[in-house]
C-alpha cells in the first residue's frame, strides 16, 4: 500500500492517492482533475473509488472529471448531500472563487455513524467525525495506522467550526474518538502537514478537553 499527496487549489486542499496492486482511489480529489488523471495515467492506476471527507467545494472539485473518465464509486456521508450537490445553498460556502462547484455524478451515500469498504484488499473504515460539517467523515486504513481526517483534525489545530452546518459540541466528541485511537497512528488532514495522534495529544490544545 502507497500513499501519495497532491496539493491542489488556491486552497492548498490535500488530495490522497492510495494504491495497492495498481488499483487507487482518491480522498478528496479538490480541483485540477487533469493533474489528479495525470498522476494516475503516469504511475498506471485505476481508479476505482472516490471518498470525501465531507462536501466544501475546496474538497470535490475534480469529482465529475475523474468520475467521467474512471466512472468509479463516489462514496460520502449523506449528511453532506446538501453542500455537495449544491442542492442547499443556506449549507454551501459563500467563497466567490468556489461559485458553482458541486457534484453532479451519482454518489454511493452512506448513512449511520459508520461503514466499512473493502478496495482491493484494503479495508476503509468510514466513521462520522461531525463538527466541521454535519458529515464529516474520518477514514481510517485500520491494518496500515492511517487516519484521513479531511478538515476535522489539523497538526495542531482542527477545522472551522463557524461555518453553516459546523458544529463546536459535535467536534468535542469527534475529537474525543480522535484520543481513542493508538498513539502511532498517522494523520493525514485536508490541508498541511501529516502528524500523528500522539502529536496531537501532546500539542493540540482541542485534545487537552
Amino acid at each position: 500500500m502507497k500513499i501519495d499527496k497532491l496539493i491542489l487549489g488556491e486552497f492548498k486542499t490535500n488530495c490522497y492517492v492510495v494504491s495497492h496492486n495498481n488499483t487507487a482511489f482518491v480522498i478528496d480529489p479538490a480541483c485540477d482533475g487533469e493533474n489528479i488523471d495525470s498522476y494516475l495515467r503516469k504511475n498506471k492506476y485505476n481508479l476505482v473509488a472516490i471518498f470525501l471527507t465531507h462536501g466544501h467545494q475546496d474538497h470535490i472539485g475534480a469529482v465529475d472529471y475523474l468520475y467521467n473518465l474512471y466512472k468509479c464509486k463516489i462514496i460520502a456521508h449523506y449528511n453532506d448531500r446538501g453542500i455537495i450537490t449544491g442542492l442547499v445553498p443556506s449549507k454551501v460556502l459563500q467563497i466567490p472563487s468556489l461559485k458553482g462547484v458541486k457534484v453532479n455524478s451519482p454518489i454511493k451515500y452512506f448513512d449511520g455513524e459508520f461503514n466499512t469498504f473493502n478496495i482491493d484488499g484494503v479495508i476503509v473504515d468510514a466513521i462520522l467525525t461531525a463538527g466541521h460539517t454535519e458529515g464529516s467523515v474520518t477514514y481510517v486504513l485500520r491494518n496500515y495506522k492511517r487516519i484521513f481526517s479531511g478538515d476535522t483534525v489539523f497538526k495542531d489545530s482542527v477545522g472551522r467550526y463557524d461555518l453553516p452546518t459546523s458544529n463546536l459540541a459535535e467536534l468535542k466528541k469527534s475529537i474525543s474518538l480522535y484520543k481513542t485511537f493508538k498513539d502511532e497512528c498517522k494523520i493525514h488532514p485536508g490541508h498541511g502537514n501529516s502528524t500523528t495522534i500522539a502529536d496531537e495529544k501532546a500539542n493540540n490544545e482541542f485534545f487537552k478537553y
